[in-house]
């Protein structure tokens, strides 16, 4: 590791002593805002882990030295949301909304650590097997009763869009978020995490993860599924 990225940073939270543990810097959200990544577990129950990702501030009381601050308080009382918020698409919606309306840094990190725990929307394709397509395609349509039965387990796939020659896995905050397109797929509701992980399990190289990508749509480019992946639970 480049060791000019190692800071040391002060946790601060209610109930806990002050604790200096080692952050990798990563970039910087604001001129008052950085983000980094915990390097060692911390001694106090601070409610991130080694490999999480976090914001902090600089401190400065003079000009030669610099005290860097993560106050885990402000954190908390940012926002107070229960789950059901973040499975209803809403508050997601709003995110993009804001996020657009003036982007930057910080506000992207808001919508990152959002993502940790949303839940979405997940397009799927039903995919039988060869027996059971030549059985409908055949079969069925020959029987008086036009009922029919698989024979064997049919697959749900994640659909994949296609733009400008690149590959995007697309979700969607809310079923109403489908319009028609909802008529032509299965919807399997689950957390953003599995669709990174769906992502980047696809047999085609997927370039981002596209939000809603038939109303107010957002992409979030594989280089950032990480930075998700890294965010602490809010529960």
């Amino acid at each position: 590791m480049d060791s000019t990225n190692l800071q040391r940073v002060i946790f601060v939270k209610n109930g806990c002593e002050p604790e200096v543990v080692p952050v990798s810097f990563i970039d910087k959200l604001d001129d008052t805002c950085y983000l980094g990544v915990v390097l060692s577990e911390p001694q106090q129950n601070f409610g991130v882990h080694q490999g999480n990702a976090i914001s902090y501030f600089p401190y400065t009381e003079d000009d030669d030295y610099t005290i860097f601050i993560c106050d885990f308080n402000l954190m908390q009382d940012e926002e107070h949301f229960d789950k059901e918020v973040f499975s209803n698409g809403r508050l997601l919606e709003e995110a993009i909304v804001v996020l657009k309306a003036d982007a930057n840094k910080k506000r992207l990190f808001n919508l990152l650590r959002l993502l940790r725990d949303c839940e979405v929307c997940i397009p799927c394709v039903a995919h039988m097997s060869e027996r059971d397509l030549k059985y409908f395609t055949e079969i069925v349509p020959e029987l008086e009763d036009k009922v029919g039965q698989t024979k064997d387990e049919v697959r749900l796939v994640p659909d994949i869009l296609m733009s400008e020659g690149e590959y995007y896995f697309p979700v969607f905050s809310r079923p109403e978020e489908m319009g028609e397109y909802g008529n032509k797929v299965s919807n399997i509701q689950d957390n953003f995490l599995r669709a990174i992980t769906l992502a980047k399990n696809n047999e085609k190289h997927i370039s981002g993860i596209v939000i809603n990508p038939f109303s107010n749509q957002l992409v979030i480019p594989r280089e950032l599924w990480g930075f998700v992946e890294r965010m602490e639970s809010r529960f």
